[in-house]
């Protein structure tokens, strides 16, 4: 009889004691017999170190430890995806939970397609009380796509649900984990390596994971400017090289960094110091100068810039609403 292949569940961690429990909990409730649990500490200031002697005591076969010092969202996880020894590794945020039968399901898909590096499913969006906010689908047909395809999709972003994903572990090695990735990015980075390096991914349009969002706006505006700074890298030094190693069309890239660009302007709508401001807006032309961003910048400065965005954000309701509707009379029978 085939033995199952085993999985690790790795749960990076930083001042989350209030939501780890609850993610430590859903890592040990899967239907899939072989899991293992990792829990890394980045050296948190909060309650993390009381909640993970907690864990231990309730959960003797999970592996916690902590670092001396904080080493950042990116050298963290890299850290941690690089300790197990198993077939296949869930990164799986501290925030977040996972479904009972994320593994099964997802362990299923990955031995189906043997040239997938990574798998990711639908989500439930919850808040900070775990309550759901709405669901967060892909309006994808296809089960697995190929490395070529979701580089092609990476152009316009990260083509996922949310960044709860299962990993092949010889994919990872084979792009050395997260070496070199921005923080608050590291994902979308990852996964266009894994492209890069000839693999391709496989989702799940079943909801098997709960997706956290929450934060104060000091916190949110952060985590803002620390993605486009790691945009700005990805596009130009990993998705563009990835692109010219394949083969594949880049002109479609620069249309996709102005819009973003554009879209990103919106950070400026925050209380920023003067140098602060003068960094965004050099940073969005690093991104993607063009004489629409220079009108955008000044809709803004005369407080016009979310009615040059309400389209926008029309179109994004309604595509959200079809997904939405679609999955309905997919899975309601």
């Amino acid at each position: 009889m085939k033995m199952k292949p085993r999985v690790a569940i790795c749960i990076p961690t930083y001042n989350q004691a209030q939501f780890l429990t609850e993610a430590v909990t859903s890592a040990f409730r899967q239907t899939y017999p072989q899991v293992e649990v990792w829990v890394a500490d980045d050296a948190s200031t909060d309650e993390t170190s009381k909640v993970m002697t907690e864990l231990k005591e309730k959960f003797p076969q999970m592996r916690g430890y902590r670092h001396a010092h904080n080493l950042g969202i990116a050298k963290n996880a890299d850290g941690l995806l690089r300790q197990p020894q198993a077939e296949f590794i869930v990164r799986l945020d501290s925030d977040d939970v996972l479904g009972s039968h994320y593994v099964e399901t997802l362990v299923q898909l990955m031995e189906k397609y043997p040239k997938a590096g990574y798998a990711h499913s639908a989500v439930k969006q919850i808040n900070k009380n775990s309550n759901g906010v709405k669901l967060r689908l892909l309006a994808r047909k296809i089960e697995f796509q190929s490395a070529d395809l979701a580089l092609n999709a990476a152009v316009s972003g990260f083509r996922v649900a949310s960044n709860l994903l299962m990993f092949r572990s010889q994919a990872l090695k084979d792009v050395n984990f997260l070496e070199n990735s921005p923080d608050f990015v590291e994902d979308y980075h990852l996964a266009i390596k894994l492209a890069r390096a000839g693999y391709g991914n496989v989702y799940s349009p079943k909801i098997l994971g709960y997706y956290r969002v929450w934060g104060g706006n000091q916190w949110s505006l952060l985590r803002r400017i620390k993605k486009l700074e790691g945009l700005t890298y990805i596009y130009n030094d990993t998705l563009l090289p990835a692109l010219k190693d394949r083969n594949l069309n880049i002109k479609k890239i620069n249309y996709h960094c102005r819009q973003r660009a554009i879209q990103m302007v919106s950070i400026l709508q925050s209380k920023l110091a003067e140098k602060k401001r003068t960094h965004v807006k050099n940073m969005l032309k690093a991104l993607g100068d063009s004489p629409q961003l220079s009108f955008y910048l000044k809709m803004l400065d005369w407080g016009l810039y979310d009615y040059l965005m309400f389209p926008g954000k029309i179109k994004t309701w309604l595509k959200q609403k079809i997904k939405y509707l679609i999955y309905k009379l997919k899975f309601s029978s």
